[in-house]
């Protein structure tokens, strides 16, 4: 698992940089996060300094720490108004409810460790309403002639790289790992004989996850091409002979699925993993375990159901 050691101390190293252009509070409110894992300390110091810039924009000295007793509910609120909105491209595009979500809920954190530190009296936030969420039934995910389209067009490409990115692409769609903890794992975190993979995902779970013999094959073959780095045990490389990064697994998987006229991330891989499993078998529960869910309500997104089985069911009826 050291990979994921690996990442965790680069990330709160970027962290402690970014910390010091802010006040010590923040850095304080950072430290007292020792439960949380390295990715949402990251981004919770990320959502909080951006609206400690919010603050600073509006007048706010945030050295000066008896600002936030000032701090009102409609001065949050207009936080809130300012973070619906986001420019893409230059354009203007609503952000999703589960994203201003995270982000308010990382300032409502803020406050409540000002309060516990009796910094502030009362807490601005308490009633700041988080947007509802709602019901994605259009997940984007690729079907099974989609994905070996996908497959194809990696192996032909020619690329020095091809065996590489088809493992990635491979892996993600056959076991729904997040791009995380596929960027996590080393050569040891693969037992061969009980062809199994151990991994560490969201929330510090630590998992083991079944692989099927063809995809143990297509490591093993990677294996032998990458070859023996004496300084990374990284699974997968860069160019550089480094861990690969979450960035260049987004740049891979766009390059090959640009023709697909669906927009895909890697986290779609996951997607596509969940209504692919629960097509071929219709176990919900099944998904749930493969995908590390222990809420089933996250796993329903994912549970579509075809057009083909809503003809079926017609007929049936």
């Amino acid at each position: 698992m050291s990979g994921r050691l690996q990442n965790t101390d680069k990330i709160e190293n970027s962290i402690e940089i970014k910390l010091k252009r802010y006040p010590k509070i923040l850095t304080d409110y950072y430290y007292s996060m020792t439960d949380n894992t390295a990715t949402t300390k990251n981004a919770y110091i990320r959502y909080i300094s951006d609206y400690l810039d919010f603050l600073v924009e509006n007048g706010s000295d945030i050295k000066d720490i008896s600002v936030y007793a000032r701090i009102t509910l409609t001065d949050i609120n207009q936080y809130v108004n300012r973070i619906r909105y986001s420019k893409v491209n230059g354009k203007l595009v609503e952000n999703k409810e589960s994203i201003r979500r995270t982000r308010i809920s990382a300032i409502k954190s803020f406050y409540a460790y000002l309060l516990d530190c009796g910094i502030i009296d009362k807490n601005p936030c308490d009633k700041v309403k988080l947007p509802k969420l709602t019901q994605d039934i259009n997940v984007v995910s690729m079907t099974e002639k989609e994905v070996q389209h996908v497959k194809d067009t990696i192996i032909n490409s020619g690329d020095k790289w091809a065996n590489r990115d088809l493992l990635i692409f491979t892996l993600g769609c056959r076991t729904g790992l997040r791009v995380t903890a596929l960027c996590e794992i080393d050569i040891n975190d693969i037992d061969f004989r009980e062809k199994k993979i151990s991994v560490v995902e969201k929330g510090n779970k630590k998992r083991e996850l079944f692989l099927g013999d063809d995809t143990v094959r297509m490591i093993k073959e990677w294996i032998a091409e990458r070859g023996v780095i004496p300084e990374c045990d990284a699974l997968f490389i860069s160019n550089r002979k480094t861990r690969i990064t979450q960035r260049t697994v987004e740049r891979i998987i766009l390059k090959y699925t640009s023709d697909l006229g669906k927009h895909i991330t890697p986290h779609k891989m996951r997607s596509t993993c969940g209504t692919n499993l629960y097509e071929k078998t219709g176990n919900v529960y099944l998904v749930a375990n493969q995908l590390g869910h222990k809420n089933i309500a996250n796993t329903m997104r994912y549970t579509r159901i075809s057009e083909q089985k809503k003809r079926d069911a017609a007929n049936i009826l």
